[in-house]
């Protein structure tokens, strides 16, 4: 039968005319191959395409035989066998370079994006789109150009890049009226809708997605269904809930009629649903996502209906009395299992290990403590497990935002945590609380380009980086076979293809064992860090240090003490909503003018009072329960709800009434987690010499005197400003001290850890964005200074220590914000003088803090509390 498929064409084409040449032939079925692939018959379009390329190949007509493995891989991408759709790009470039074919060459670039955004591989993808405009640039190739903005458009929506988003949306919009093509035109209005939306600009989005209404093809229905879910969420954000309604309405009924793109309908119709969910009219919600549930079966989209399953579950949840926490106890922790296994069937981890947070959610409730640790467990270790996951986002993505999913999942450690503690498993707590913090980190870190310099590991990470990817194609395809239903005998292979899986994920793990117990600097690289052990991590603690982190629960703060000698965990009776409201309210009047500088003149002494009461009662709080134990150097791990939190800030009043800033009791530092203490680090026993480089546009000279000044204190010290400041001056530091000073850009999406600004070297005002990881690339140098000078709150967080301590940096200092560049230049001076005269890298910091709030100038803690150190003692 298979001889006969293969046969069928050219049996058909001979029959029609026996005079036709071999390359008319191929012509020919290349020219079919494409229709039935646009037809949606893939397999007999692959049997065409497979004979047309042997023709055009024996023929050396490699522009033809590209254009065929090129449908190809669509075919394979459409069926989500990436493999494939990467082989079969890979060799349409290489013989599209073979014809020099630089337009088929743009056209691949444009496929391989495709697969890499299928893939959630944004960066990869947004280069290949990058690649193929510049190559329609060449030839003033417009409509291709048009092309890739809209691609480009669509992934910096992705990566939250809402400025270039826009950009380039807009660029391809204006060749798109320019040629009156409204269709596409239409398309580009709805992205910068899309963009507008998610920036909360709802007046602007409106406005283009009504545009966008009067010009889309009345064919494209995924478009048109795309476009009433968008109205309907911007009306649902405005809380306009019964224009929302009708929109999303009007949006499956479009679709119930043509039957056509029901996992769109299933989507409007659970949009539908959450409208009369968020107005408790529960029995109306259950309704229509019941008719979601049954379009995405439809559909075959077994993700999308395995979610819908949990918004009926929690719909049923909501209608429960909270009275009756205990009733139908195993009835709704069964159906929570029911869905977990749905999840488990179509390869989808996160909604996996989410429907066992649920279910230790309702255990946790009622004091079942064991079986809500065993549930949160089973959560945590699918997390462990999942590298990557197949997820159609356009569907997808919005019921995991309902859902409240994020990125990372540090919540589900913590809730495991919080039940450790109850069951008093301080240290086994510990370890997964500390493990979810430091896996936020590791998740970036393994899929970036971290230099490897450990000379006898650079073949083991090799390995391990080989493996890991491999690993990571493994689990993508198969999820994404998985994911709908497939049809009756098409489902061979999924065991073997499971079996390998799991057999790969126990050789990376011996793998990664090997390398972290070597160096555990490069724990994690490799996905997972040691298992923190108390008795491994006691005796690194220098004596008189004490190091703390933060749990916070529904109930209770839990907090958690370690020292050289000593580990307790302290609670304290407030629940995590008020507390983060105070985090969150002293943060804001921290950075009010009102506060730090009077600015409303007597109307300030409201928000000046309430800042003072905060500081005060957020040290009883936070720092209160540990008293007694402060020594000479505290450490703080901070988790995600305090990053850049500045602890060193807040008053702690004493009985008679003297109130002293935390930072006066006891030097204040930071650790991203517990782990990163076993970091093996280069220390400077005594510094000599420094290096400062800065100001590489030119545009900010308080920066080249600031710098400048650094040789009163090392008559030494090199110092490259503006044209100077490059990244190859940086790469022949060999000093004890190397300050960046630099616009340090850390948006969303722009690389794993943000870039910053270098001198080209060439050009006055001109600079380039270095991706901060390459700093890996260097020698560690002992202690690093990034002062960011980009502006307030955009820039440095704890994970860009992690980066530096991981290469072996002892002590990283950085502003989280910036006040003033008086603040930053009298903290430099204090800084370098407390250096120069023989301090430690960490005394010398708190001595300059300690000296900046005795100058009046820039005494308030906004001025002050901006710099942090990361590093032990």
């Amino acid at each position: 039968m298979k001889y006969f498929l293969i046969l069928l064409p050219l049996l058909l084409l001979n029959s029609c005319d026996v005079e036709q040449s071999p390359m008319n032939l191929a012509a020919d079925m290349l020219e079919r191959g494409i229709a039935l692939f646009e037809e949606g018959d893939l397999r007999q379009s692959e049997v065409f395409l497979t004979q047309a390329i042997s023709v055009y190949e024996q023929a050396r007509d490699y522009a033809k035989a590209a254009e065929a493995h090129l449908v190809l891989s669509r075919i394979g991408l459409s069926q989500r066998q990436f493999r494939i759709a990467l082989e079969q790009a890979q060799i349409a470039f290489e013989q599209s370079t073979s014809a020099n074919d630089f337009r088929g060459q743009a056209r691949v670039h444009l496929q391989q994006g495709e697969i890499a955004c299928s893939m959630g591989e944004y960066q990869q993808a947004l280069g290949h789109y990058e690649s193929s405009h510049s190559l329609s640039a060449a030839f003033d190739d417009k409509p291709s150009i048009a092309i890739a903005e809209m691609l480009k458009g669509r992934v910096y929506f992705r990566l939250s890049r809402w400025d270039l988003a826009l950009k380039s949306y807009e660029n391809a919009l204006a060749y798109y009226r320019k040629v009156s093509d409204d269709e596409n035109a239409a398309l580009a209005l709805m992205g910068i809708g899309e963009t507008y939306f998610r920036e909360r600009r709802f007046g602007e989005a409106l406005n283009s997605f009504t545009q966008a209404q009067h010009s889309l093809d009345s064919d494209d229905l995924i478009s048109d269904a795309r476009l009433h879910l968008c109205l309907g969420n911007v009306y649902r954000a405005m809380n306009d809930g019964n224009v929302a309604l009708r929109y999303f309405r009007d949006g499956a009924n479009s679709l119930r009629a043509r039957k056509t793109a029901k996992e769109y309908e299933a989507l409007l119709l659970f949009s539908i649903g959450t409208v009369y969910h968020e107005g408790s009219r529960w029995d109306d919600a259950k309704k229509f996502f019941n008719e979601a549930v049954g379009a995405a079966k439809e559909a075959g989209d077994k993700i999308s209906e395995s979610y819908l399953y949990l918004f009926l579950a929690r719909t049923t949840e909501s209608q429960i009395p909270g009275s009756q926490r205990d009733f139908q106890l195993e009835k709704r922790v069964q159906t929570y299992e029911q869905i977990a296994q749905r999840f488990q069937d179509c390869g989808h981890k996160t909604g996996e290990a989410y429907s066992y947070v649920q279910i230790g959610n309702l255990y946790h409730k009622v004091g079942r403590l064991a079986e809500a640790r065993e549930a949160f467990r089973r959560a945590v270790d699918l997390d462990e497990e999942r590298i990557a996951e197949y997820l159609d986002e356009d569907v997808h993505l919005p019921y995991q935002w309902e859902l409240g999913i994020d990125e990372n999942h540090e919540d589900w450690y913590q809730r495991l945590a919080t039940v450790l503690l109850e069951l008093r498993r301080s240290e086994d707590a510990l370890r997964y609380l500390d493990r979810g913090r430091s896996k936020i980190a590791a998740d970036l870190l393994v899929k970036a380009e971290v230099t490897i310099r450990n000379i006898g590991l650079q073949n083991d990470m090799a390995q391990l980086r080989s493996m890991y990817k491999e690993y990571n194609l493994q689990q993508l395809e198969l999820s994404g076979l998985t994911a709908r239903k497939l049809p009756q005998g098409n489902t061979q292979g999924l065991g073997q293809m499971r079996m390998r899986i799991t057999k790969m994920r126990e050789e990376l793990g011996i793998l990664a064992d090997r390398i972290s117990q070597t160096y555990p600097n490069y724990g994690p690289l490799t996905g997972k860090d040691d298992v923190l052990s108390l008795r491994d991590l006691q005796p690194l603690i220098p004596q008189g240090t004490l190091l703390i982190t933060f749990l916070p629960s529904q109930d209770y703060l839990h907090i958690f003490a370690l020292s050289r000698t000593s580990f307790s965990v302290q609670n304290v009776a407030i629940g995590r909503e008020k507390l983060m409201g105070m985090v969150g309210e002293y943060e804001r009047l921290l950075k009010d003018p009102n506060v730090y500088a009077g600015a409303a003149g007597e109307a300030s002494l409201p928000a000046m009072t309430r800042f003072a009461t905060l500081s005060t009662q957020l040290y009883d709080v936070l720092i209160r329960p540990v008293d007694n134990l402060l020594d000479r150097s505290l450490v703080i791990v901070a988790g995600r709800e305090f990053y850049n939190f500045p602890f060193q800030t807040i008053e702690r009043e004493s009985p008679n009434g003297v109130i002293k800033y935390l930072i006066e009791l006891t030097s204040v530092d930071y650790l991203s987690s517990f782990s990163s203490v076993k970091f093996r680090t280069t220390a400077a026993t005594r510094i000599r010499n420094v290096m400062a480089l800065g100001n590489p546009t030119g545009r900010n000279w308080s920066v080249d005197y600031e710098l400048r000044d650094i040789r009163s204190f090392f008559k030494e010290a090199i110092v490259q400003i503006g044209f100077e400041d490059t990244w190859e001056n940086l790469k022949s530091a060999r000093q004890e001290v190397v300050q960046i000073s630099s616009d340090f850009k850390n948006n969303a999406g722009n690389t794993p850890f943000g870039s910053i600004a270098f001198s080209d070297g060439t050009t006055l005002e001109e600079s380039i964005e270095v991706p901060f990881e390459r700093l890996t690339s260097l020698p560690a140098v002992p202690v690093v200074v990034l002062s960011n000078t980009l502006g307030q709150g955009v820039g440095l967080t704890p994970i860009h220590a992690f980066v530096l301590r991981l290469n072996g940096t002892s002590d990283v200092f950085y502003n989280a914000w910036s006040s003033e560049r008086k603040a930053t230049k009298f903290f430099s001076e204090f800084f370098y003088t407390h250096l120069a005269n023989g301090l430690a890298p960490g005394d010398a910091y708190r001595q300059a803090i300690l000296n900046l709030i005795q100058t009046r100038e820039v005494n308030h803690p906004f001025s002050w509390g901006q710099f942090f150190h990361y590093g032990v003692g």
